[in-house]
């Protein structure tokens, strides 16, 4: 489609769906490998923390993306970016306020300029239900930036131990939080049992079934 709109001269923009600061890790690995010759494979499979400009702090590179520490993902990776590049624009599902660092780093590259025009939400499909309706309810009684949001999207499943570890995290913590767990039906009865007390005790967390917007 680039290349058919680059050849009748029409502009042509690309809606990225993730946010500003994940193009920007995909774009480093591209650049380390088409400018500098890295061999990603073995980078993606290394311990330790890595330099990434569009981020603050340190990655650890055991986050790294599993789908893209094998050469087909990675060949996929280096073909997208490449293809983005001949864009005339990237439009990005999120706002300067939240991704400041990401957004203002890529207006000191040759990238394509980058506008971001979230948050788009799609209040209609995921709106109107009761565990929605206690939710933000319970959001709005709380002091404002003293709410920790978990979400890790629809695809983001936790097995037990995982659940476990984040239980204990949130309870260290004394923040309060609301917890988008999709997933959370698939671990035990008796990490349900666990979770819940917690939450009731600590009066600090709704959680159900509602998933936070992501479209």
């Amino acid at each position: 489609m680039l290349d058919v709109a680059n050849e009748y001269n029409l502009p042509t923009y690309v809606y990225f769906t993730s946010n500003a600061a994940f193009l920007g890790f995909k774009l480093h690995f591209e650049t380390l490998f088409v400018d500098q010759k890295q061999d990603l494979i073995e980078l993606a499979n290394s311990e330790g923390e890595i330099v990434i400009p569009r981020f603050v702090h340190l990655v650890p590179m055991k986050v790294f993306p599993e789908v893209y520490r094998k050469q087909d993902g990675l060949d996929f990776l280096i073909c997208a970016i490449g293809r983005i590049r001949k864009a005339k624009g990237i439009l990005f599902n999120t706002f300067l306020e939240l991704e400041t660092h990401a957004i203002n780093w890529f207006s000191r590259t040759n990238f394509p300029p980058v506008y971001p025009v979230g948050p788009i939400l799609n209040i209609d499909e995921v709106g109107g239900r009761h565990d929605d309706t206690n939710v933000f309810r319970w959001l709005e009684c709380q002091p404002p930036s003293s709410v920790v949001l978990l979400c890790f999207g629809s695809t983001g499943g936790l097995d037990e131990a995982q659940m476990k570890e984040i239980t204990r995290g949130l309870e260290q913590s004394g923040y309060r939080f609301v917890w988008s767990c999709v997933d959370c039906h698939h671990s035990s009865n008796h990490s349900k049992c666990s979770l819940t007390i917690l939450m009731t005790r600590e009066g600090c967390c709704q959680m159900g079934s509602w998933s936070a917007p992501q479209e």
